[in-house]
């Protein structure tokens, strides 16, 4: 009978220390962006036309890249024109170095202050860009 009570003792402890304590993925964990851009596409993985201006009617490209996280932790992109979010994209992160992106098509009307901010899922802000974008009118031609 001792030995029974003993045995479902140690049940209850290893059951509560499970609970109690983060899984081994998540110990040490230091989820971090290194690098944020705003561009014009991605070519291998790299962003490419970094600019901090668009004009309407473009796609603009938010690249990051993330530290210190794993396969299954995952960051959002957040789109935020004229301090109203307008888009949140999840992303996952599938190792501990890992580039992502998120893309936004800038529709006639989008002119004005904009920023994109990487957060972490409890909604930390990891990076912040902002960029402008500019009216139709106002675009230069290349």
């Amino acid at each position: 009978m001792l030995a029974r009570i003993a045995r479902a003792a140690v049940v209850v402890l290893v059951l509560a220390a499970a609970v109690a304590s983060p899984s081994i993925a998540e110990e040490g964990r230091d989820l971090r962006v290194t690098r944020a851009v705003t561009g014009s596409g991605v070519e291998d993985r790299v962003v490419v036309g970094e600019s901090d201006t668009f004009p309407e009617g473009t796609e603009v490209v938010f690249w990051t890249m993330v530290e210190g996280g794993a396969s299954g932790d995952s960051i959002d992109h957040v789109w935020i024109r004229e301090g109203e979010e307008v888009v949140t994209v999840g992303l996952a992160v599938g190792s501990a170095r890992w580039r992502t992106w998120s893309r936004k098509t800038l529709y006639p009307g989008a002119a004005g202050a904009w920023s994109v901010e990487a957060r972490d899922r409890e909604g930390n802000v990891l990076a912040t860009v902002s960029f402008t974008c500019t009216a139709g009118s106002e675009a230069s031609a290349e």
